[in-house]
């Protein structure tokens, strides 16, 4: 069972592991997570990525 909430706090697991990178900042992973998951794409502006840094941040407390 996938759910989509893990996903997303999961996808900061990669800023310290393996690829050593940060997800919601790779176009490509977003929108591919977008499409999974049936939600729109947001904008890749600083502001956005910055809200999704914050709110998967605040799930993962």
């Amino acid at each position: 069972m996938e759910f989509m909430c893990l996903d997303f706090v999961n996808s900061g697991w990669y800023r310290n592991h393996e690829r050593f990178v940060e997800l919601l900042e790779d176009p490509e992973w977003l929108n591919i997570f977008c499409t999974k998951w049936h939600i729109p794409i947001p904008e890749h502006v600083p502001t956005t990525i910055s809200a999704l840094h914050d709110c998967r941040e605040t799930l993962y407390q």
